[in-house]
């Protein structure tokens, strides 16, 4: 259930160019993650949504596991396999592999020391 309906919020953020829509469909979007996080089988329905046929699916479930810092290994495989496909999905996922999996640059280990020195 929460699969598809990230799937047809992905749809809907994908059709629209309004920003002030596309702002409130990704902040339901973020709802229905929080809801996955404060699940006890969360990594379970995680692992399930990195492996979804529906590519918009497994990227959005690739950027939240890097924002938790959970099931890197398996984001990162999501993310390398939606690499090889065009378009803007392909763009994505290309653009997620190189901030480091995900992971903001200020908050990358080798950045965060240069700060902390």
């Amino acid at each position: 259930m929460v699969i598809a309906e990230i799937a047809s919020l992905n749809a809907q953020i994908a059709a629209t160019d309004h920003v002030g829509r596309r702002n409130r469909l990704f902040k339901q979007r973020d709802r229905l993650f929080d809801a996955i996080d404060a699940h006890p089988e969360r990594l379970a329905l995680l692992r399930a949504l990195l492996e979804q046929p529906q590519p918009s699916v497994r990227m959005a479930a690739a950027w939240r596991c890097a924002q938790r810092r959970v099931l890197l290994e398996e984001a990162k495989r999501a993310a390398t396999e939606l690499a090889e496909r065009p378009k803007e999905i392909g763009q994505e996922a290309r653009a997620w592999l190189d901030r480091g999996a995900g992971i903001p640059p200020w908050r990358q280990p080798a950045c965060r020391a240069k700060f902390e020195n």
